[in-house]
């Protein structure tokens, strides 16, 4: 007999285009574990349009400061910022999973750490090592 409940509709930032093999290990596990009761696809900044998700889950959001334009930095950034928060709004729970305390980059820092200061507050829940938790509190001030 199958379980009549819909799959659980899971959009991650990144999904599909992550060379990362904590990525793609989490997510093929989950497909492993739930099967069918998992839909995971990619989200695309900027489509307010999309189809209402059940967890939002985002790895690196502050990659949206990634580029050598202030202009195009803020305008990605605040793009994303609405999406969360539209998405939010229509009860899509958005979980963060902390991988470093900066990104590697840093094209922006002080914008960088008003982004995550802007975003953290969307989010429903942080995953996270304990001394990045312990270390965030610095980070955010």
């Amino acid at each position: 007999m199958s379980d009549p409940r819909p799959p659980l509709r899971l959009v991650s930032w990144p999904y599909e285009r992550s060379d990362c093999n904590y990525i793609i290990q989490l997510y093929a596990h989950l497909q492993e574990v739930a099967g069918t009761q998992i839909e995971i696809s990619e989200f695309r900044v900027g489509r307010f349009w999309r189809p209402k998700a059940d967890v939002l889950h985002l790895h690196w959001p502050e990659i949206a400061l990634d580029s050598p334009s202030n202009l195009r930095a803020a305008a990605k950034a605040t793009v994303v910022l609405l999406d969360v928060l539209s998405m939010r709004l229509r009860g899509t729970r958005v979980v963060f999973t902390r991988h470093d305390l900066m990104s590697h980059k840093q094209s922006h820092p002080r914008a960088e750490r008003r982004f995550v200061r802007l975003i953290y507050p969307k989010f429903r829940g942080n995953l996270a090592r304990r001394w990045a938790m312990r270390k965030n509190a610095a980070y955010m001030s």
